[in-house]
C-alpha cells in the first residue's frame, strides 16, 4: 500500500466520482477505460492475466511517446484498492496505489498516490529520485492534474448513459 501520510513522489490525485466503487474501479483498472482518461499515454496493453483476468502478477505495458513503462500489479483488492510497482531504471520501483472509498451519497472518493522511488540499491534510489525531481515531477504532476479533469469529465458524460441505475440516490 501507499499510505496517505507517507512521503510521496509528487502530489496525490484526489477526486470524488458520482458513481459507486465497482464502477469507479473499472475506470481505474480496465485498460479500455483507463486509456480514455489517463493523460500522457499513447497505448496500454496487459500481460500475465490469470485465465484472462487482471490480478496480482499481471503487468500493464504503458506506451508514452518513444518510451514505455511497466506497472506490475502487486496487490489487488477489487473495489477497495490496487497497488502497482512501476519499474524504473537501475532496479528501482515506485509503488503506486489507487484507493477507492465509498461516499455516503453513493459515489466514490478516488485517491491515486505514488510513493518515492525505492529499491535494494541505495545509490540507485538516490540517483533515480534526483532524476525524477529534476526532470519528471513537473510533467507528471501536470499529466496527473489533466488526468483528473479528464476522468471527472468522462465519468460525468458516461454517467448520463447509465440511466440512473448507478446506485446513487438523487433525493
Amino acid at each position: 500500500m501507499v499510505q496517505a501520510d507517507e512521503p510521496l513522489a509528487f502530489e496525490s490525485m484526489e477526486c470524488d466520482l458520482p458513481v459507486p466503487p465497482p464502477v469507479a474501479w473499472a475506470y481505474v483498472t480496465d485498460v479500455e477505460k483507463k486509456i480514455r482518461w489517463q493523460q500522457g499515454l499513447d497505448g496500454m496493453t496487459m500481460t500475465g492475466l490469470a485465465r484472462g483476468r487482471i490480478g496480482p502478477g499481471a503487468t500493464q505495458h504503458c506506451a508514452h511517446g518513444k518510451g514505455s513503462t511497466l506497472h506490475d500489479i502487486v496487490d489487488w483488492r477489487p473495489f477497495d484498492y490496487v497497488t502497482w510497482h512501476i519499474r524504473l531504471p537501475m532496479g528501482t520501483v515506485v509503488r503506486q496505489m489507487a484507493e477507492l472509498t465509498p461516499l455516503e451519497n453513493g459515489g466514490t472518493h478516488l485517491s491515486l498516490r505514488c510513493a518515492r522511488p525505492e529499491g535494494g540499491n541505495a545509490v540507485a534510489v538516490v540517483i533515480v529520485a534526483a532524476i525524477m525531481r529534476l526532470a519528471m515531477v513537473k510533467k507528471l504532476v501536470n499529466e496527473q492534474r489533466a488526468s483528473k479533469v479528464a476522468l471527472e469529465r468522462l465519468v460525468a458524460e458516461e454517467k448520463g448513459g447509465f440511466g440512473g441505475g448507478d446506485g446513487i440516490s438523487r433525493e
